[in-house]
């Protein structure tokens, strides 16, 4: 073989090769945006639900907080007023006028 054929030969195996390697890297190169793209969107997922979760647990504390703040005494037990009161004593005179009877202890106590 001469000079000329053998740099040719050579050259374009060589051209083969960056042209299989090109096409393997931007093969590589786009399953690898694909799984970023994927990740990416996975990341902003879990992102949004968590902070859609803390909003939600900080105002629920912050409801409790400041019900437990604000709370006003409960009120007072209210009870039946006739718990408290003495029975009605009804004085009935006669048309003579009214007469005291001593009081006679109980017979058979000393």
């Amino acid at each position: 073989m001469n000079a000329n054929s053998d740099r040719e030969y050579i050259d374009a195996k060589a051209s083969d090769l960056r042209m299989v390697m090109d096409a393997g890297f931007s093969q590589s190169g786009a399953e690898s945006d694909a799984r970023t793209a994927k990740a990416v969107l996975h990341l902003v997922k879990w992102m949004a639900g968590i902070f859609i979760a803390s909003v939600a647990i900080n105002v629920s504390l912050a409801s409790m907080v400041m019900n437990l703040i604000r709370r006003e005494p409960p009120p007072a037990p209210t009870l039946p007023v006739q718990a408290f009161s003495t029975p009605a004593v009804i004085i009935q005179l006669s048309p003579q006028g009214a007469t005291v009877l001593p009081a006679v202890p109980a017979a058979g106590k000393p």
